[in-house]
């Protein structure tokens, strides 16, 4: 008997699905509210993708043993979710909040339109609305009836699509009144400056142009100012990344000349 290559990703991700979801409660685990998408190349292969929301907050936006499943293929036309810096086919977090979103990394070697569907909600109590964020367009597609398409060049995106529930707030943020209240970001003289307050830890920054190209990175440091020359990322859509205090919160900036 033959096996296509759908037929293996389909029961990689029921067993995945399976194996970390699972729970010895079984209200429990029917408690978990699920989005399932899909991403369809160029070339028409396709790669299911599962969001699941714990209402009782058993998992976060980081990685979580039991809930996350890692990529375990590395396909040349793919899409992954993005956890601290690795790629992943399921993604457990916490509740559902209309604030949230959660970045999407791209991979592409023939150009074309790309296609992000949404298949299945599950275990929502109505149906939620689910968007596509495109940061180059600046733009939401409401993926609930209709699938997101695309045309996009080859290459490599970080940062560049977001799942979001809400189309109103432009600032790709987990938490907009914390990072208005802890970070500060001003430009002087062709040269960023990013201020801190109120992080007791700052693990990582960095800032992405939206096609994935790392413009400036900085792990591991003191939570004193960041300052580097700006003249060159003047006037195009940036994506700044920062993970303080256990959290990861993002912001696309616009620096004007």
């Amino acid at each position: 008997m033959k096996i296509t290559l759908t037929s293996l990703l389909f029961t990689f991700f029921l067993c995945s699905f399976q194996t970390l979801f699972a729970s010895n409660n079984l209200t429990e685990a029917e408690a978990v509210q699920r989005v399932r998408v899909k991403f369809v190349s160029p070339s028409g292969n396709i790669r299911p993708l599962l969001l699941g929301f714990t209402p009782d907050d058993a998992a976060s936006d980081g990685v979580d043993y039991g809930y996350d499943a890692k990529t375990m293929d590395n396909y040349p036309n793919d899409l992954n979710w993005i956890i601290e810096d690795e790629r992943y086919v399921i993604q457990g977090v916490g509740r559902y909040e209309t604030s949230k979103f959660y970045p999407f990394v791209l991979f592409l070697a023939e150009t074309g339109d790309v296609t992000i569907a949404l298949t299945a909600l599950e275990n929502f109590d109505s149906e939620i609305p689910v968007y596509l964020y495109d940061a180059v367009y600046d733009d939401y597609t409401q993926i609930n009836d209709s699938p997101f398409k695309r045309f996009v060049q080859p290459g490599t995106y970080h940062n560049r699509f977001f799942l979001a529930f809400s189309p109103k707030d432009v600032v790709l943020s987990n938490d907009k009144k914390w990072f208005e209240d802890s970070i500060k970001i001003s430009d002087t003289n062709d040269e960023l400056k990013i201020e801190f307050k109120n992080i007791n830890s700052l693990d990582k920054l960095t800032i992405y142009s939206v096609d994935g190209k790392m413009i400036f990175s900085s792990a591991n440091r003191s939570t004193a100012d960041i300052r580097f020359a700006s003249s060159n990322i003047k006037n195009i859509p940036l994506l700044l990344e920062v993970y303080a205090d256990g959290r990861r919160y993002n912001k696309l900036l616009l620096i004007p000349k």
